[in-house]
Order: structure tokens, then C-alpha cells, then sequence
């Protein structure tokens, strides 16, 4: 099982009713999760308010990440998983988190692709951007005959 699919689970356990998650699984960290949510699951629904939930070490690197990847019409809710338990997370240091984005301005999509298309992660990974962009413009197509009812969201991934 993927980490979308048990988070997905887990929620669902909580009481999130299944029918409000919706599951990422082409990302490889937390740059790819804002992505390709906002790509695949956001921006097609509609969807523009959110409750992020993560671990208090990795809070302020989801943060700065969300609001460069999703930029300024989003509005986002963080909430850790109050665990404390003196875990030895190891998350890129912010300051070169906040280089690496230097040249990216908030919510632009394009750059943000460029982005992962180099990202040494990513490099191997090129088909998921391609075939990300042929089904958007497909779901752009239908979405002018089909506008979506507002949402709420629970992002597994």
C-alpha cells in the first residue's frame, strides 16, 4: 500500500467520510504533493480551501512550499498532528528550501513544472508531467460544460 492509500485509511477511520478524499500518489516529496494536488485535484475542482495537516518539525517547510506552489488564491489552514515525540526528522534546511524557490514566482504553474522536470527526483519521472498536462486539457475542455459545485477536501498523500 502507498502512504496516500494508508493515510487515506487512517482518515476514513477518523471519521472523514471517503467520499471527501481525494488521493495524490504521483508525488516523491513534498514539492510533488503540492503540485500535483493543485494540478490533478485542485485547479479541476475547483477547490480553494484547505487544512493541511503535518508533523510540527516539518510545519514551517509545508508552509513556505504551499504558498510558492499554490500561490495567493488559495487559502490554507496548517495543522500539526500534535505528535511531539522527539522525533529525528531530517527535512531540507529552510533557507535552501527558500533558494531553491528563489526564481519561482507564487503559483506559477509553468515554472513550478520546470521545476520538477529538473529535480533530480523527478528526472526519470517526466511521463507523469506530460500525461499530467494531456488529461488537464481535456478536464479544462469538459470543465466549460461542466462547472463544479464548491468542495470539501481532505488530501491524503
Amino acid at each position: 500500500q502507498t502512504e496516500a492509500n494508508l493515510m487515506s485509511a487512517y482518515a476514513q477511520f477518523l471519521g472523514v467520510p471517503k467520499k471527501d478524499i481525494y488521493i495524490e500518489e504521483n508525488s516523491l516529496n513534498t514539492i510533488g504533493n503540492f503540485y500535483f494536488s493543485k494540478r490533478m485535484i485542485l485547479e479541476p475542482k475547483s477547490i480553494n480551501n484547505l487544512i493541511v495537516i503535518t508533523h510540527s518539525t516539518h510545519l514551517a517547510k509545508a508552509k513556505f512550499i504551499a504558498k510558492k506552489v499554490l500561490g495567493p488564491e488559495y487559502r490554507i489552514k496548517f495543522v500539526t498532528d500534535r505528535q511531539d515525540n522527539n522525533m529525528q526528522i531530517i527535512h531540507m534546511n529552510i533557507s535552501d528550501i527558500k533558494h531553491f524557490f528563489k526564481p519561482i514566482k507564487d503559483g506559477d504553474n509553468s515554472s513550478l513544472k520546470k521545476l520538477l522536470e529538473d529535480h533530480p527526483y523527478y528526472k526519470n519521472y517526466q511521463g507523469v508531467l506530460t500525461r499530467l498536462d494531456m488529461n488537464l486539457s481535456k478536464q479544462e475542455q469538459n470543465a466549460a460544460f461542466h462547472p463544479h459545485d464548491s468542495h470539501k477536501i481532505q488530501i491524503a498523500s
